[in-house]
This record gives structure tokens, C-alpha cells and sequence, in this order.
């Protein structure tokens, strides 16, 4: 492989912080799923989009 086509290594560094934050989200998702039921943890997402998006809308 060519050098220029290297990421940098604060560029790569980025990208598996990146893999790693949205794999431990899916995990605390299947693990809310779990503990409570699949309607409630949906019930609780909606509720955080709204709030989300109301609190940045400001």
C-alpha cells in the first residue's frame, strides 16, 4: 500500500473511537432491552429523541 494513502494515526485514532462508542451504545441498548421490555426501552428512546432535539432546538 502507498503511504499516501495511510490515515493518519490521529485520524485512525478517531475512527476507532468512533467503532467503540457506537459499539458500547448498542450494548447498553440490548442491555436496557433486556431489563425492561422492548415496548418500555422504545417508549424511552422516542422520549430521548424529543427531549434532544427540544433542549438543542434552543
Amino acid at each position: 500500500m502507498r503511504r499516501e494513502w495511510r490515515l493518519p494515526p490521529r485520524s485512525l485514532f478517531g475512527a476507532w473511537w468512533a467503532l467503540g462508542t457506537a459499539m458500547f451504545w448498542v450494548i447498553i441498548a440490548a442491555l436496557v432491552t433486556l431489563t425492561v421490555d422492548t415496548r418500555d426501552a422504545i417508549i424511552g428512546m422516542v422520549l430521548a429523541v424529543v427531549v434532544y432535539g427540544a433542549v438543542n432546538y434552543v
